[in-house]
């Protein structure tokens, strides 16, 4: 795939992410957070499964579809950091978090798929890391919600 248009690809599914927030919202509020966040986690695990594994004829539906889905789970995240940690604790637990977050997915994960290229396949790195992200969604029923 050129690179121009996987940037196009990924910059068009990016315009969804107001959207998405949104409908995140309405859902958080109609549904049980925890099985939004579990089938935000489920699905963007399992596009991510698909895109080491689909053939590139259809790597771009699934590229768009995947980047579409994968902005859904910070909202849903930061209600849920919101509803398990009490008012004072809640700005050092999100600080806490999203450092913890931003060391490991764009620090850690990157270096990890990328020594998975070199030394077998980076497809098989993409692979193993949306099976990871798909099993962790089952985690999220762990969360201790404040009453």
């Amino acid at each position: 795939m050129a690179i121009g248009y996987a940037n196009t690809i990924l910059g068009i599914s990016r315009l969804g992410a107001i959207g998405v927030a949104i409908s995140c919202g309405f859902l958080i509020d109609r549904f049980n957070m925890r099985w939004v966040m579990f089938l935000v986690l489920l699905i963007t695990g399992g596009l991510t499964v698909l895109m080491g594994v689909v053939s590139a004829r259809f790597i771009g539906i699934i590229l768009f579809l995947q980047a579409f889905c994968v902005t859904a789970f910070f909202p849903v995240g930061l209600v849920a950091i919101a509803k398990t940690f009490s008012r004072e604790m809640r700005s050092l637990a999100t600080g806490i978090i999203l450092a913890l977050s931003i060391v490991s997915g764009g620090g850690l994960i990157p270096y990890l798929l990328g020594l998975s290229g070199d030394l077998y396949s980076f497809r098989l790195g993409i692979t193993i890391l949306g099976i990871f992200a798909a099993l962790s969604s089952r985690l999220v029923f762990n969360l201790k919600e404040l009453e």
